[in-house]
């Protein structure tokens, strides 16, 4: 989903609509949508939904990238056993998919040291590059052009990682005119 990309077609269709964008995780934007400092808000999650509605507008597998010259940047695929010791590049645990790497780890007894935490996903590629740790990050970003370089790994195909993206707005009732065509233009 390029948001910017749909937040410039619905300007452009609805000229007379004032944009509030906050970007922030998902659990910081879902909170906002509660609260009705936000009208409608992309998120990484299906947890913490409670009567909020949800659009599920995109799913794609986590990945493991790498250095280049990281010991597993020649594999295709990575064992549980090769996640274990490794030093990692997450998010910040407002990130959804923090969640959903801390889970898929804890599930397959891997113990993660996670030893940068960051609020962009350029500076966990920048970061990786650089060799300060490996990270699991959507299929998406490690499809990003800053993510050239990089080795990608897929996780054992019993992980079941995946990341859900999904537009959530308060309950139909309370929906604003301008989540309804938010909405209507993601179905074009």
């Amino acid at each position: 989903m390029d948001v910017p990309a749909l937040l410039e077609r619905f300007h452009r269709r609805y000229p007379q609509v004032t944009i509030h964008f906050t970007q922030a995780g998902s659990y910081v934007l879902l909170d906002m949508v509660r609260a009705g400092e936000l009208d409608a808000a992309f998120v990484a999650s299906t947890d913490h939904l409670g009567a909020l509605d949800r659009v599920e507008i995109g799913r794609r597998p986590i990945l493991l990238v790498c250095p280049p010259d990281h010991p597993l940047a020649a594999q295709a695929k990575a064992d549980w056993t090769d996640l274990e010791g490794l030093e990692y590049v997450d998010f910040h645990d407002s990130w959804a998919v923090r969640s959903i790497n801390d889970e898929v780890c804890r599930s397959h007894g891997v113990h993660r040291r996670v030893r940068c935490t960051v609020d962009d996903i350029h500076t966990l590629l920048d970061l990786v590059h650089r060799g300060l740790g490996v990270a699991l990050v959507p299929q998406t970003i490690a499809a990003k052009p800053q993510a050239a370089g990089l080795a990608v790994l897929q996780l054992p195909s019993d992980s079941h990682a995946e990341w859900v993206v999904s537009v959530v707005t308060a309950p139909t009732s309370a929906e604003t005119a301008a989540s309804v065509h938010l909405l209507e233009l993601l179905t074009q």
